[in-house]
Formats: C-alpha cells, sequence, structure tokens
C-alpha cells in the first residue's frame, strides 16, 4: 500500500502523505522492521517520480510558449 505521493508546482516538488496512520501498529522487532521497509521502499519510489517530474518540468516554458515576444 502506498502511504507517499508527491506535488509539483512552480516552486518545486514536495512529498506528501497520502493516507495516515502511514503502517499499522506493531508488536514486534519484525513487524516494525518490515513496516518500516516499506516505507522507505515507498519513499525511494517516490523520489524517482519527483527526479523525473523535476527534470521534465525544467524542459517546460515557465509561462506560456505562444511564440509571441
Amino acid at each position: 500500500m502506498r502511504s507517499f505521493d508527491f506535488e509539483i508546482d512552480i516552486s518545486g516538488a514536495r512529498v506528501v502523505a497520502i493516507r495516515e496512520p502511514l503502517h499499522p501498529a506493531c508488536l514486534s522487532d519484525g513487524e516494525i522492521e518490515a513496516n518500516i521497509a516499506a516505507l522507505k521502499a515507498d519513499l525511494d519510489r517516490v523520489a524517482d517520480k519527483m527526479k523525473k517530474a523535476v527534470h521534465e518540468q525544467r524542459t517546460k516554458p515557465l509561462f506560456g510558449d505562444d511564440g509571441v515576444v
């Protein structure tokens, strides 16, 4: 289950939490490790998407590109 996503605008990209709580309650070290590992993996996924979006955003004009100078 995904816990994070991102938003991007002219100011840049930011991580947003898309659900709370971020993981279920834990009763053992193993559950803690598994849930934290899943969160880290989800953040890594979002980081890759954010980097791609930021690079794509750099190639677009800040204002409408209608050819008028």
